[in-house]
C-alpha cells in the first residue's frame, strides 16, 4: 500500500466521522452533505487506482458504521458495491467523460446507495431481527449533492490536469495558416 492510498484512507475515515457526527445534525436540505459516498464515487470514476476507491469506500463506511447507532445500514458494503458499480459504469458505459456523464454518475451513485439501504433494511425486517433504521436525507438532495461533488471534481480535473484532453498531434502546428490570414 503506497502513501497516497494511506492518505486517502485517513481522509475517508474523517469523512465517515463527519457523516456520522456532523452531517446528521444539519437541517433538512443540508443533511445531505455527506462525504463518504461522494469521495468513493469520485475516486471510482476518475482515479487511476480503483483499489484506492474501494479502500476509501470500506474505510469511510466502517468509520460511519462504528459511530452511528443504526444496525441495518451496512455502510462499508453499500459503499463498496456502489464504488464497484460506478467503476464498471465509467469503464463500460460513460466512457466519454462529459459534464452530463459526471452528473449521471453522481445521481446513479446516490440512487444505488439508497436502493441498497432499502434492501438491507428490508432484509433485516424479514429476518425478524430488531434494528434501528438509518437516518437518511432526502433522495433528491442526496443525489444533487453527490452529483455536484462529482461534477466539481470533474471540472477540477479538466481545468488543472491533462486527463480529459483529447489526443492531438502537434506535428504541423507551425505550418498551419490561421483563418484570419487566409
Amino acid at each position: 500500500m503506497n502513501v497516497r492510498t494511506l492518505i486517502a484512507i485517513l481522509i475517508a475515515i474523517l469523512c465517515g466521522v463527519w457523516d456520522a457526527s456532523v452531517a446528521s445534525w444539519f437541517p433538512a436540505p443540508f443533511d445531505a452533505i455527506r462525504l463518504t459516498l461522494p469521495a468513493a464515487v469520485t475516486l471510482a470514476a476518475f482515479s487511476t487506482s480503483r483499489l484506492r476507491a474501494f479502500a476509501v469506500a470500506i474505510a469511510g463506511g466502517a468509520a460511519y458504521d462504528a459511530l452511528v447507532p443504526s444496525t441495518g445500514g451496512f455502510m462499508p458494503i453499500r459503499a463498496l458495491i456502489v464504488a464497484f458499480a460506478i467503476s464498471i459504469l465509467t469503464s463500460k458505459v460513460f466512457t466519454n467523460r462529459t459534464v452530463l456523464s459526471a452528473l449521471l454518475i453522481g445521481a446513479a451513485a446516490a440512487l444505488a446507495d439508497r436502493a441498497l439501504l432499502a434492501l438491507f433494511e428490508e432484509m433485516q425486517s424479514v429476518i425478524g431481527r430488531g434494528f434501528i433504521p438509518e437516518v437518511r436525507p432526502s433522495l433528491i438532495a442526496s443525489a444533487a449533492w453527490t452529483a455536484s461533488v462529482v461534477l466539481g471534481f470533474f471540472f477540477a480535473f479538466a481545468a488543472f490536469g491533462r486527463r480529459f484532453l483529447p489526443p492531438v498531434s502537434r506535428v504541423n502546428v507551425l505550418e498551419r495558416v490561421p483563418m484570419w490570414k487566409s
